[in-house]
């Protein structure tokens, strides 16, 4: 089999202009927390590499490995099929210590920082703050600090002005806002583990989801 767009093997007849992505999760896990809010019960598409997608209803359902290395080649080949509408990511992300923020909640993330990632490599400050493309958001804002080396956190990467780390809604963002067609785009995040206490997931990683998604699912279909 031969396709146009290597990474994904994504073709014109998957596209929905109103797309989720779930990056770094567990696929079942996210389908079951997607199906519990919605009581939609998406239908599997496609699998290829690293990537898996599903059409529920209006909206295509996707799924990747973790960071840059994985969202990068979904998101170019994804912009190529046609004209988004709005664009969403979900998933899990570690506390910091002092953020006010709550374990198993999901935020919005309103500013986003490139730190010790791909993204950097380009010139990307790592004090430039980026901002999700919409003029509404579902749930109370968060800011956040996104890495390509989380396991390997230290006292050189930076958390200022940041309440959770992740590593995938900074380069979301820088990659969404370097194209030139218009159309919205979101991070819907939450705290499932205290940085330093990876243990912590087991727990409160299904309650993200289930808010995560929600939010996600109401933002992305909103008239």
């Amino acid at each position: 089999m031969t396709s146009s767009r290597p990474n994904t093997h994504l073709e014109t007849e998957l596209f929905r202009p109103h797309m989720i992505l779930c990056a770094g999760e567990d696929p079942i896990e996210f389908i079951d927390a997607f199906t519990s809010v919605s009581h939609i019960q998406p239908k599997l598409m496609l699998e290829y590499r690293c990537y898996r997608f599903w059409h529920a209803g209006d909206l295509l359902l996707a799924w990747s490995g973790i960071g840059t290395g994985c969202i990068e080649p979904f998101m170019h080949e994804y912009f190529q099929l046609g004209d988004p509408a709005r664009v969403a990511l979900l998933g899990t992300a570690g506390l910091v210590d002092g953020s006010g923020l709550s374990l198993g909640q999901g935020y919005c993330i309103s500013n986003a920082y490139n730190r010790q990632n791909a993204i950097n490599a380009l010139g990307t400050s790592p004090e430039h703050s980026y901002s999700p493309q919409t003029d509404t958001l579902l749930l109370e804002s968060a800011s956040i600090v996104s890495t390509d080396l989380y396991y390997g956190l230290d006292s050189s990467l930076s958390l200022e002005n940041a309440q959770l780390v992740d590593m995938e809604t900074a380069q979301f963002y820088w990659l969404c806002s370097k194209q030139t067609k218009a159309f919205e785009y979101l991070s819907f995040k939450g705290p499932a583990n205290r940085l330093g206490f990876p243990e912590d997931q087991d727990r409160w990683t299904p309650e993200v989801l289930r808010a995560c998604s929600s939010a996600a699912i109401e933002w992305t279909l909103r008239p």
